[in-house]
């Protein structure tokens, strides 16, 4: 059965994810939202091994440590192609939104993700689903044994992610939120950011609203 492993890292408390297959320790990390070095630390500390970084979206916040971690360990780094100019703008984000001088380069994307695909982690597969809204391009990771990496699609208590930026669609959000929100209500949701929730739980929120 799939691991879940959480190091929350950066100024914005970015969730950073570790997905194992326990039978063979390959390992993907998910947002590796800052602090490369920290993350491949505890990654040797688990003996975890890393097989590819993935970015459930382009925002500098979840990508920030992915070069660090890509250019140590000969990384594949995959995401969406939509948000492929998000990841390109990394840098001047990071300065603007955090005032951020010194940045590592954007990470060097070796292959896009994309719905209905898979990814593969020793014996586990898991499947892709597209949730834009928040970003063009953003997804989420989701084991059918009921676990779904939600990005800032959706978070804890009822809220879900901001959709007031300029390339963000308010209309695609609610879809792709009623997607996440129309899987079985065990689901156990680990959002971008703050504490894990359930799909049955966030159903319950919406439905008093």
């Amino acid at each position: 059965m799939l691991k879940v492993t959480s190091v929350t890292v950066g100024a914005l408390s970015t969730n950073c994810y570790f997905l194992t297959d326990p039978s063979s320790s390959d390992t993907l990390v998910v947002d590796p939202g800052d602090s490369g070095e920290y993350i491949l630390t505890r990654l040797s500390t688990l003996e975890y091994t890393p097989v590819a970084v993935i970015a459930t979206h382009g925002h500098f916040d979840h990508i920030l440590g992915a070069f660090e971690i890509q250019i140590a360990m000969d990384l594949p780094f995959k995401i969406a192609p939509a948000d492929e100019f998000l990841v390109r703008s990394m840098q001047s984000s990071a300065g603007h939104f955090l005032g951020l001088t010194q940045v590592d380069p954007p990470p060097r994307i070796t292959d896009y993700l994309r719905e209905d695909s898979e990814l593969r982690i020793g014996s586990i597969s898991i499947k892709l689903l597209s949730v834009p809204g928040h970003t063009p391009g953003s997804m989420a990771l989701y084991d059918p044994e009921g676990i779904l990496l939600s990005g800032d699609t959706v978070f804890a208590g009822g809220d879900i992610g901001r959709t007031d930026f300029r390339y963000s669609d308010r209309a695609a959000m609610e879809k792709s939120v009623d997607k996440i929100l129309s899987l079985p209500a065990a689901t156990v949701i680990y959002p971008g950011h703050g504490d894990t929730t359930t799909v049955g739980e966030e159903l319950r929120y919406r439905s008093a609203t």
